[in-house]
């Protein structure tokens, strides 16, 4: 099938099916390099969605340790009294 494909003007890496009105890229070394950058940031964005969940299970943690001491320390008055 072929495709009617005019250019974009000033966008070079960019042509325009006329049939469809779809803008895609001309170049398939440039569509590689958008597929893999685009990859990247969905990568990066899991990556700090883990870290900001991690962060918030370290932060649940301290809580518990904070009860836990408090705990302790109000069992060690009662033994003492």
């Amino acid at each position: 099938m072929s495709r009617n494909l005019a250019k974009i003007e000033d966008r070079p890496n960019l042509v325009k099916d006329v049939d469809s009105g779809a803008i895609l890229l001309s170049n398939s070394i440039v569509a590689d390099e958008y597929k893999l950058k685009k990859s990247m940031l969905n990568k990066n964005r899991k990556l700090d969605e883990e870290l900001v969940e991690i962060k918030t299970k370290l932060a649940d943690v301290d809580s518990i340790k904070a009860d836990m001491k408090e705990i302790k320390e109000l069992l060690g008055r009662i033994l003492t009294k």
